[in-house]
């Protein structure tokens, strides 16, 4: 082999060196790129997840505070509805002792109206009001005389 051709092999071998080092600078290169974009693609995953956890945490709380809200409202409405029906049961207790309260002065008022007649005297009042009343009276009244003489 002349020298030529061991320069020629030499430059060859130096330029395959070369360029496996280029490949491999390449490879490299693209080695990181690709880690980078795995390492910001987690990233923004998990950005997205905190987002969304964020998110949901949110909701969960405002869930929460809702239904804090209806148990309030249901609280203040029963006792609403306890006060109503206090103050009815109120009102139908001093209805009651008021009409009580009227029937025992209509009973006393009738009581103290109320005249206590003899039987003659009722015979009489009756008999004053209604003629054929009368001298049914006067009939019995001469019947009664005439078997007491007997």
């Amino acid at each position: 082999m002349d020298e030529k051709q061991t320069t020629d092999m030499a430059v060859e071998e130096v330029k395959t060196v070369e360029l496996s080092e280029e490949v491999k600078r390449a490879r490299a290169e693209e080695e990181a790129k690709a880690e980078e974009r795995l390492r910001k693609f987690r990233e923004e995953e998990e950005r997205q997840a905190a987002k969304e956890a964020a998110i949901a945490a949110k909701e969960a709380e405002k869930i929460k505070r809702i239904k804090e809200k209806q148990a309030r409202d249901m609280e203040k409405h029963y006792e609403r509805k306890a006060k109503l029906d206090a103050w009815k049961s109120a009102r139908d207790a001093k209805r009651i002792a008021r009409d009580l309260e009227d029937k025992r002065r209509d009973a006393e008022k009738r009581e103290a109206a109320r005249v206590y007649y003899t039987p003659a005297q009722l015979v009489n009042l009756l008999a004053n009001r209604n003629p054929v009343l009368l001298s049914t009276v006067n009939n019995c009244t001469a019947q009664v005389r005439d078997d007491e003489q007997f």
